[in-house]
């Protein structure tokens, strides 16, 4: 909860300083995922998220860029 309350409040702040109308899900698509996931070696580790969550082989430091987009879409 606590968790909500902060991203709301960042996002506010973030829509006001850029001048943007930016959705959590849209925020989240165009600049969160891109520092924190869009790479073989993961930032932030979110259990029970598709970016955890492989697929029978699957590494996380082994996904290629295609993999990463599948996840996006899973989640």
């Amino acid at each position: 909860m606590i968790t909500t309350v902060v991203g709301r409040a960042f996002l506010k702040a973030y829509n006001a300083e850029h001048n943007l109308q930016y959705s959590a899900r849209k925020f989240f698509e165009k600049h969160y995922f891109s520092v924190f996931f869009n790479h073989p070696k993961y930032m932030q580790w979110v259990p029970n998220s598709p970016f955890v969550q492989m697929k029978a082989g699957q590494k996380p430091q082994l996904l290629t860029k295609a993999e990463l987009q599948e996840k996006l879409a899973n989640l």
